[in-house]
């Protein structure tokens, strides 16, 4: 069976180094001159120190591992088609980056809560190198499906490096194949040319004048001078005379004098209790501080108080 590369195969190159990076280490914490690499595999089992869990187990970091297995098996089934495989890459690989993220999170948080250093590592720069390529593999295949430009502009290029990594891959060693030659096209015979037609000569008739109407006199429209009628001055009608209302005057009452709270009695005031500044390990004896849950020397907890 000859291979052929082709944009499944990109797919699965980058589902199994997914599946390589739950392996390693993303994350590390640092802890009374101790430190814990922390990746998606271990973090499956939690951390304990002391017989007490700092962290506990996560058991859905294992869809880091199912994730890129799960799209790398659809890639085989020739049943699913090429619109609903293009969905699953681009929803389970975001999906994944989205579950990176909150891994990040809780590792942090766990830190803060232990106060311990939190750090990112090479892990962690591995999964989004190559989530980010699968989530654009993905998207691309999915574009494929509709009529958009793209299908016109960026598949053929696509499509042309594919063919070039191809014919690399199994053209190596083996002669190249000869060219395909044009047909030869035959000569085509003339057509004959069309002789010209001889239009007919015009026929002109004579034009006879026309005699010129009579003109006509126009007659005189007497006009009449108009009379204007006198215009009669209108008196101005009197304004209507309003009375004002008298207003009514109430009389205000007495202000009546207010007689003054009596001031609230103080109250005894308490003791200060004196703050615990420090803490002694009853293990070592080191000297720790108020805020420490665990002795910094030999990581014992602080006893209760």
């Amino acid at each position: 069976m000859k291979f052929k590369l082709d944009m499944k195969w990109v797919i699965r190159g980058l589902c199994v180094l997914l599946i390589i990076g739950f392996f390693i280490p993303c994350f590390s914490v640092s802890c009374a001159n101790q430190t814990k690499y922390v990746s998606a595999c271990t973090a499956t089992g939690g951390y304990r120190a002391q017989g007490e869990w700092v962290a506990p187990p996560l058991v859905w970091t294992l869809l880091f591992l199912f994730i890129p297995a799960g799209i790398a098996a659809a890639s085989f089934i020739k049943a699913i088609k090429e619109r609903i495989f293009g969905i699953i890459v681009s929803a389970a690989s975001v999906f994944q980056f989205i579950l990176l993220m909150i891994f990040a999170g809780v590792v942090s948080l766990w830190s803060r809560n232990n106060y311990c250093e939190f750090r990112v590592v090479f892990g962690f720069v591995y999964n989004i190198l190559f989530l980010l390529p699968l989530m654009a593999a993905g998207a691309y295949v999915l574009i494929l499906t509709f009529n958009t430009g793209l299908n016109t502009s960026v598949a053929p290029k696509v499509d042309a490096f594919f063919d070039k990594v191809n014919s690399k891959i199994g053209g190596a060693g083996q002669p190249a194949a000869p060219a395909p030659q044009a047909p030869v096209q035959q000569p085509v015979a003339p057509a004959p040319q069309a002789q010209p037609v001889q239009q007919a000569a015009p026929v002109q008739q004579p034009v006879q004048p026309v005699a010129p109407a009579p003109a006509v006199a126009p007659e005189p429209v007497p006009v009449q001078p108009v009379q204007q009628a006198p215009v009669q001055p209108v008196a101005p009608a009197p304004a209507p005379q309003v009375a004002p209302e008298p207003v009514p005057v109430q009389p205000v009452a007495p202000v009546q004098p207010v007689a003054p709270a009596p001031a609230p009695a103080a109250a005894p005031a308490q003791p200060a209790q004196p703050a615990i500044e420090h803490w002694f390990c009853p293990r070592c004896g080191n000297k720790n501080g108020a805020d420490y849950n665990f002795c910094a020397k030999c990581g014992n907890p602080k006893p209760q108080m």
